[in-house]
């Protein structure tokens, strides 16, 4: 098995994983809990001030 990936390998392949119905759904997992994470951090910001 090759482990020698070259940067445009890299990117072409992480490309086909989220164009899959399953990188909609990480993505979309993903993405959901960054803003969770996002909102929490800002309304403690909030309380602080």
């Amino acid at each position: 098995m090759n482990t020698n990936f070259s940067p445009k390998e890299l990117t072409e392949a992480v490309r086909d994983i989220f164009s899959g119905t399953l990188g909609y759904e990480i993505r979309g997992k993903i993405s959901s809990e960054i803003m969770e994470i996002i909102q929490k951090k800002l309304s403690n910001l909030w309380r602080k001030n």
